[in-house]
């Protein structure tokens, strides 16, 4: 049965509550902060990743004869799917989307 973020909230007030002392204006304090936690921690991790900015330019990652990745800067690689998939936990299309690089485009080449 899934809870309500704020059954979660309650219940987990509630048990800090329970062992000390807090008055209304510290419960309600305490309230507030663990439900903004509660809401951080709900939210998905890849509007995280789509709202940040890439580390280079889309052009000085595609080079001719390296790129380069856009997430962490990284150089000298031939391709980028096994480094995108070891160190970023991602696709090629997943970066491709958050970078906005068009699947028709000649970098795609270097993706793969």
């Amino acid at each position: 049965m899934a809870s309500t973020l704020l059954e979660l909230t309650a219940s987990i007030v509630s048990s800090h509550a329970s062992v000390s002392e807090m008055s209304s204006e510290e419960l309600l304090a305490e309230l507030q902060k663990v439900h903004a936690a509660l809401q951080k921690l709900e939210a998905p991790a890849e509007a995280e990743s789509e709202s940040k900015t890439p580390a280079i330019s889309l052009k000085k990652a595609f080079q001719p004869d390296q790129v380069s990745c856009m997430i962490c800067g990284k150089t000298g690689m031939k391709t980028l799917a096994r480094h995108l998939a070891q160190v970023h936990d991602m696709k090629p299309g997943a970066y491709r989307k958050q970078f906005g690089i068009p699947s028709t485009s000649a970098y795609c080449q270097k993706l793969l």
